[in-house]
Order: structure tokens, then sequence, then C-alpha cells
């Protein structure tokens, strides 16, 4: 992983807790789960599978943040809609990151 790269994470973790009281936790799952979230007392917790790359993890993370939007506004959330957000943000992201590094 580059050091744009860890930046990245960094940040966009850092907004989700500090602004959107959404906290992260990787933990050792299950090779078949990536990550899910848990509604707690005032905030969300999105646990990702610490076994996946960084790239997978990356966009878990932004799958779980997608589901976690879609219930705060009080629409239906569907695994294929955090997919599709996930790997276009995703995508966006990593492009940037390596664009900056040339």
């Amino acid at each position: 992983m580059t050091k744009d790269g860890i930046k990245e994470i960094v940040r966009y973790v850092s907004i989700l807790e500090n602004n959107y009281n959404i906290k992260i936790r990787p933990k050792d799952l299950p090779g078949y789960i990536e990550g899910f979230v848990i509604p707690k007392d005032g905030y969300y917790c999105i646990i990702i599978n610490n076994n996946l790359s960084y790239k997978e993890q990356l966009r878990t993370l932004y799958h779980e943040a997608k589901h976690i939007y879609d219930i705060e506004i009080g629409i239906d959330t569907s695994e294929n809609d955090c997919d599709s957000f996930a790997d276009s943000y995703y995508k966006i992201t990593y492009e940037g990151i390596n664009q900056n590094r040339l």
C-alpha cells in the first residue's frame, strides 16, 4: 500500500468517525463475510474483515457507509446499490491516488 493510499483511508475514516459518529473496527472474520454495520446507541459501527486486501477493505468501507446513508435518509437499501456505489467510489479514489503519485 502506498503512502497516498494510507492517507486516503485515514482521511475517509476520520471523516466518518468525527463528522458522522461512525466507528470503524477491523475484525478477523470468516472469508465469506466482508463487513457489516451494527447500529449502536447514538452511532453506527462498521466492522470490516481484517483479512481482506486493502482494496477490498476500502471497497467494503464504502459499501457499508452507503448502507448507513440509506438508513439515515429513510430509503430501502439494496446490496446492488451499495455494491455499485462502492465500486464507483473506490474507482474514483484509487484512480485519484494513482494519478497524484505521477
